[in-house]
This record gives C-alpha cells, sequence and structure tokens, in this order.
C-alpha cells in the first residue's frame, strides 16, 4: 500500500478485512469501512500513512495507542477490537458506530442550549477523567474527536474517537483552537489541566455555536488563545445562567495552575445545571456539587496571564466512581503521557488535517506579552525582541528542517530571539527540488513553494 494506491473497495487486507468503502481520511491515516472476519463485523479500519509511518517511532506509537484503547473499558470511548501490522502497513480496528460528529453537528445546528450541550459533554468528560485516572493525558480534544453514535433505539451516545489520533510518533496532534496556552506559548509539558481547557473551550463552542477562538492563518489562531479576550458568554447565549459562566471561566483560565483540579471537579460544578436524573446519574461519578467551588479561584479568564505550570500533584487525579467507571483497578498516577504511551514532550508537531486547520510546528514559543489589561482588551502586544516565523510549504507534506534538524512538516511556527543570529532552512519533498533559505531578524517569508524535479 502507498499513498497513491490506497486499499481499494473489494479488496481483502490482513486476510480477514473486507473493504467496503473508504470512509476519510487524515494527515496521517487513512479510515475504511470494512467487514471482519469470520463474523462479518462492520468496523472502521485505520492504516497509517507511509510517510507517516517512516517518522522514527511513529509505528510503535501509534500501535501503543490502540493496545492501550484495548486495555481501557468505558462506555463513552469508543471501543478497539484489532491492532497489528499487515503487509508492512501498521493499522487499527475500531467498532464502526453510525452518527456524527459534534463539529458536525454544531456546522448543521448551531448553538446547542445549556442542557442539550451538558448531556452531550458530560460523558466526554467522563472518559476523559478515567484516562487521568489512568495517568494518560488525551491531547486531542476537539468536536471532531467527539462521535455522537445514535444507537438502534435512536438514543445518542457520545463516545470520545479512538486515542490514535492523539499520537503518532510520540508527538500531539491538535488544533490550535483548542490548544492550551501554556502548550502554545511552549516550554510546558501536557497534563490534565490542558485537556480540561480544551474541554471548556468545547463546551464553549458548543454553547455559542462558534468557535472560540478564530483567525485567518494558525499564527493568528495561536495568537488570540495567548492574548485574545474571551467574549462573555452571556452577550451569546440567552439566559445563560452567571454560575454556569463561572464554572466555564475558572476552566478557562489561561493560568493553568487557577484552572479546577481535576475534570471531575470541572464536571461536578456543572451538574446544577442539568435536571434531576441526569445530575443523580453524572453525581454517581463526579461527587455532589460543591457549593462555591467555580469560584475558588478568579473566574475572568481573559484576566489571567500565563504561567508555567509546576509539576501535576495528586489533586490532579479525577474522581470517576459509579456506574461508567472503568472495569481496570485503581492504580497509583503513574507519570503523565500522552495517549501513544510515552511521556509528554516539550515539543509539540501538529500535523495538518482535513476539515480542520492544524498547526504543524514543533515548541510553538510565544511568551505572553507585559502589556497591561488595556492593551489586551485592545488586541495590542507589547514590543518584544523576538520575531515570528509562521511559514507554509507547498507540497503540504514536504519537511522542514531547522539547523539542520528537523522540526515538522507542512508549517512551521515559531518565535525568535532578535539577536543577529542567522538559522537556515531547509525545505524537501520527495520529487521536488529542495530549498535552502536563510534568515535573521526577521522571518523567511510565508510561503515556500517546492518546484517538481525536472521543471523548468
Amino acid at each position: 500500500m502507498n499513498t497513491t494506491a490506497p486499499l481499494q473497495t473489494g479488496s481483502t487486507f490482513a486476510g480477514r478485512y473486507d473493504i467496503v468503502a473508504r470512509l476519510g481520511e487524515g494527515a496521517s491515516s487513512v479510515v475504511y469501512v470494512a467487514l471482519m472476519r469470520p463474523m462479518m463485523r462492520r468496523v472502521a479500519l485505520k492504516v497509517l500513512r507511509l510517510e507517516t509511518a517512516a517518522h522514527p517511532g511513529a509505528v510503535d506509537a501509534f500501535l501503543r495507542a490502540g493496545r492501550l484503547q484495548g486495555e481501557v473499558d468505558h462506555l463513552h470511548l469508543v471501543s478497539m477490537v484489532d491492532v497489528g501490522i499487515a503487509d508492512g502497513v501498521p493499522f487499527l480496528a475500531r467498532e464502526m458506530l453510525d452518527g456524527e460528529t459534534l463539529s458536525a453537528r454544531i456546522d448543521r445546528d448551531g448553538p446547542i442550549p445549556p442542557p442539550t450541550a451538558l448531556a452531550l459533554w458530560l460523558p466526554i468528560a467522563s472518559a476523559v477523567a478515567m484516562l487521568h485516572d489512568r495517568g494518560v493525558v488525551y491531547g486531542d480534544l476537539e468536536p471532531s474527536s467527539i462521535l455522537l453514535a445514535r444507537q438502534a433505539t435512536g438514543h445518542i451516545v457520545p463516545k470520545l474517537l479512538d486515542l490514535g489520533a492523539a499520537s503518532v510518533a510520540g508527538r500531539s496532534t491538535v488544533a490550535p483552537h483548542y490548544l492550551a496556552p501554556e502548550l502554545a506559548a511552549g516550554g510546558a509539558t501536557c497534563d490534565a489541566r490542558s485537556d480540561q481547557w480544551a474541554l471548556a473551550v468545547v463546551f464553549w463552542e458548543a454553547l455559542a455555536g462558534r468557535r472560540l477562538f478564530a483567525g485567518a492563518h494558525p499564527a493568528d489562531v495561536v495568537n488570540a488563545v495567548l492574548r485574545g479576550p474571551i467574549p462573555p458568554l452571556h452577550r451569546l447565549v440567552a439566559a445563560v445562567d452567571p454560575r454556569l459562566e463561572a464554572s466555564l471561566g475558572r476552566a478557562l483560565q489561561r493560568d493553568p495552575s487557577r484552572r479546577f483540579g481535576s475534570v471531575g471537579a470541572f464536571a461536578r460544578s456543572l451538574l446544577p445545571f442539568v435536571d434531576d436524573a441526569v445530575r443523580a446519574r453524572w453525581a454517581a461519578v463526579f461527587g455532589e456539587p460543591i457549593a462555591g467551588e467555580a469560584l475558588a479561584t478568579p473566574s475572568s479568564p481573559s484576566g489571567t496571564r500565563w504561567r508555567r505550570p509546576s509539576s501535576v500533584d495528586a489533586t490532579m487525579v479525577a474522581r470517576d466512581s459509579g456506574p461508567l467507571r472503568s472495569s481496570l483497578p485503581r492504580r497509583r498516577r503513574p507519570p503523565w503521557r500522552l495517549a501513544g504511551g510515552r511521556p509528554p514532550r516539550r515539543r509539540w508537531v501538529v500535523p495538518m488535517a482535513v476539515a480542520t486547520v492544524l498547526l504543524v510546528g514543533v515548541g510553538v514559543v510565544a511568551a505572553m506579552s507585559g502589556g497591561g489589561e488595556a492593551s489586551r482588551e485592545a488586541g495590542t502586544v507589547a514590543p518584544r525582541d523576538t520575531y515570528s516565523v509562521a511559514l507554509r510549504t507547498e507540497p503540504i507534506h514536504a519537511r522542514i528542517d531547522l539547523d539542520g534538524e528537523y522540526v515538522s512538516a507542512g508549517v512551521l511556527l515559531r518565535e525568535f530571539p532578535r539577536d543577529g543570529r542567522s538559522h537556515t532552512l531547509r525545505v524537501y519533498a520527495p520529487g521536488y527540488e529542495p530549498q535552502m533559505l536563510t534568515f535573521a531578524n526577521v522571518g523567511p517569508g510565508e510561503l515556500v513553494t517546492l518546484a517538481p524535479l525536472g521543471a523548468r
């Protein structure tokens, strides 16, 4: 298999998967609908692209993520049924479910009423809390990673999609719109608080019917995450409860130490805003709401500066008990790791994917400016002794080396000290003439287009 000759409808893969149709594709993988022999069970078969598999450690990380998902048991996490390598191609097979993503629901219907949004969001929070209880950071939370599975009865069951999306080659993937500020700023490790931020952004988007952070280019989105004001939700959503907005505001603190102590605590603070039956169900998982918990720290998210977080302490372990509890025994919390099984890396590579503009780069470094509240609300940034490089490539899969070291593919977003030092970029891809660019104190431009070999 290669990227120009994908699996064909009607063919058989690995001796047991009859390919029915191509379901979709992303930057690192292609997904097919397949029938798994001998029971002819319908599954979603994900195969890793060969160019992705060529990255050191990519195959091991991909398979580790699949095996990890096969170990856990949670109603609101999609079940993994098979993982392995066949014909030299790494693959995962998970349960095939009918339905749509939360992203598609928002695109179609716009804002979701708070009780309905919470009924969809709380199950996902329970799945994330369970992963945190095992020391695993999902690292790729966004509306498109939440499936609203439609059961034969017509009921909707929210499910968190496969962990394989969160770790390929030990690198975490995340759309910049949902990237926690401490990760966008660089130098911080991914932990449960960054998942909490992403869950809050997803919930805000479901309520408002639009993205919280937007921009024409990935660099604009990152800047909005780091510095942009967060619009008061009550101006966008009629009759939103101020206490709900306060809970959301705490989870959206740019300083991770000011957020809730766990995803479970965040979810618990939202239980007063659902009906009695839903509240009773989820109180068995997260505990009963604690009066004033959302106001334990300042709740104005736009007024908080980011600081590098301290190491995660025991309070970061979310409570997960009751009917949806994992069937696995509790363990002492291991060091936080991404879904692929490696300890979280300080450098993030975020590849491009279908249907959303994804940030690509290693170590997005954008320090918070020293300007006051007025300048931040006005969208201004205090002068800094740094300059930004925001560069994309054509073709999008072109690799980028910085000063002799591979850093990303497709897009480079990085901030450099304005110290006069010269840097060299090498952009290259199979079948294209490579390009070398040298720059100092100012970026080399926004687009590098490679010419096909032999082109005149």
